[in-house]
C-alpha cells in the first residue's frame, strides 16, 4: 500500500513540474481600425490607437489569435509621413507588420450661411445685397474656412414676389457647392 501512495504521490510532483506549454508567437497582422483616415492636409500623424493589431499565435501545434492593446506595440513611419503617407511599421515582441497607408485628398464637403447679411427684405425688382454675408466651408477632414466675398457667386436676378431665397455657389477643386439666404420680397418696402 505505501509503495503505491508514494507512487501517487510521485507521478503528481512530476506532472505538476511539467514546464507550462507556452504560446508561440508566429506571425501579427495590422489594420486602420474602423473610421480612422488620414488626409492630404499636412496633419497625418498616426497612434497607436489608430491601429488594430492582431497577434498570431500556436500552442502545441493549434493556432489561435488575440488583439494587442495599444502601448505594448510600436509604430513607426517615414519622417514625411504627414504630407504623404506610406509606410507604417508595427511592431510587437520580434515580430513586424507593414501598413502602406494613402493619404485621403481634402474635398469641399458643403458651404453654408454662418451668418445672415444685413438686408433680407427687399422690394419686387431690386436684386440681393450679399453685405454683411459670411460663408464658411466644410471640408471632408472636417476643417472650415471662411471663403471670401469674391470667390462666391450670388443669384444676381432680379427679385420677384416668389422668391424665399437666392442661391450661393462655391466651386473648389472641381466641387461645386450651394447653400440658400431666406430672404423676404413685397411690392412694397417699409424700410
Amino acid at each position: 500500500k505505501s509503495y503505491q501512495e508514494h507512487k501517487a504521490y510521485r507521478d503528481k510532483l512530476i506532472e505538476l513540474s511539467k514546464p507550462e506549454p507556452k504560446p508561440v508567437l508566429e506571425s501579427i497582422s495590422v489594420e486602420l481600425k474602423e473610421g480612422v483616415k488620414y488626409f492630404k492636409n499636412d496633419l497625418a500623424d498616426p497612434k497607436a490607437e489608430d491601429f488594430k493589431v492582431i497577434a498570431n499565435y500556436t500552442l502545441e501545434g493549434e493556432p489561435y489569435s488575440e488583439e494587442i492593446e495599444p502601448g505594448k506595440f510600436s509604430i513607426s513611419t517615414n519622417t514625411d509621413f504627414y504630407s504623404v503617407g506610406g509606410e507604417v511599421k508595427v511592431t510587437y515582441k520580434n515580430k513586424s507588420s507593414v501598413l502602406n497607408v494613402e493619404l485621403i485628398p481634402v474635398k469641399l464637403e458643403s458651404i453654408i450661411v454662418s451668418q445672415n447679411p444685413y438686408k433680407v427684405r427687399y422690394q419686387t425688382g431690386t436684386t440681393f445685397d450679399a453685405e454683411g454675408m459670411v460663408i464658411t466651408a466644410t471640408y471632408n477632414d472636417g476643417s472650415k474656412k471662411v471663403i471670401p466675398a469674391d470667390k462666391y457667386v450670388v443669384d444676381g436676378k432680379q427679385l420677384a414676389l416668389a422668391d424665399k431665397e437666392v442661391i450661393i455657389s462655391y466651386t473648389e477643386g472641381g466641387e461645386t457647392k450651394t447653400t440658400a439666404v431666406s430672404v423676404s420680397v413685397s411690392d412694397i418696402l417699409n424700410d
